[in-house]
Order: structure tokens, then C-alpha cells, then sequence
């Protein structure tokens, strides 16, 4: 008795059926299987991705991630600029002051309410980032930077 070479023909084999999903991909053509195996990773690897781009705490509390996430793309924007030799030392010192004073009322706000914050709440730390913001491009443009 000759045994099967591959995986899928001793399946079909042990279970005895004849035209089990094994009989059927023996009968895909090598390209039907690329394509349906390089389908099924990619499925797998979006999922992975999906599953992992947010945490249950991000998931409870978008208006804190929102501000969180500006004020740590403003801090890297603070140090960039330093390292450019856009805006002096001192200037940095005072920018990432007033971000940390920024987060700190988002705390302070947010143990009010169960660790979240209101809509009015956003919006009043998006306006205060945004002041920020403009004292960056201000002392960068202004040629504040030089020393």
C-alpha cells in the first residue's frame, strides 16, 4: 500500500471522506493556494494590528488620549525645535512648563469624573495646547532661537 506524501492527503485518508476539504484543496490549482494563504495572513495580520493599536483604557477614555497624544507630539515638537537651534533653552524649559502644567489639570480633572473628562474639559486643553502651539511657532519664526 502506497501512503500519501502530503498533509492534506492523509487527512482525507484518516477521515475517509472523499471529497473533504482536502480533496478540494488538492485540486486548487498552486496559485489558488498562494492566493489563499497570502489572503488568510494578511486577514491575520490586520487583525493583529487592530487588536493591538488600542487599549481598553484608550477605549474608555478618547478625549484623554486625544489630549495626551497632542500634548506628547508637542513636547517631541519642543525638543526638535531646540535641537534645531530654533528656540533657546530657556524658551523649552518654559514651553514643556506649560505643558506639564496642561496635563496635570487634565489629571486633576479627570479624578473628578471617574477618570474621564467632559467635551467643555477637551475642548479648554486643546485651546491652552493650541496657545502653546503658537508660542512655539512663534519663537521659532521669531528668531528667538538665537543665541
Amino acid at each position: 500500500m502506497k501512503l500519501p506524501n502530503d498533509f492534506f492527503s492523509m487527512a482525507s485518508l484518516a477521515s475517509g471522506a472523499n471529497r473533504s476539504i482536502a480533496g478540494v484543496i488538492d485540486t486548487m490549482s498552486i496559485a489558488q493556494k498562494v492566493a489563499s494563504l497570502a489572503l488568510a495572513a494578511l486577514f491575520a495580520a490586520g487583525t493583529a494590528a487592530g487588536a493591538q493599536a488600542e487599549t481598553k483604557w484608550q477605549a474608555h477614555h478618547p478625549r484623554r488620549v486625544e489630549v495626551n497624544h497632542r500634548l506628547n507630539r508637542q513636547a517631541e515638537r519642543i525638543h526638535r525645535e531646540r535641537k534645531d537651534g530654533k528656540i533657546t533653552p530657556q524658551q523649552a524649559v518654559a514651553l514643556h512648563r506649560e505643558d506639564r502644567g496642561i496635563r496635570h489639570e487634565e489629571r486633576v480633572a479627570a479624578r473628578h469624573d471617574s477618570g474621564h473628562i467632559t467635551n467643555v474639559e477637551q475642548h479648554t486643553f486643546n485651546s491652552q495646547e493650541n496657545a502653546v502651539n503658537r508660542q512655539i511657532r512663534g519663537d521659532a519664526t521669531s528668531g528667538g532661537g538665537t543665541q
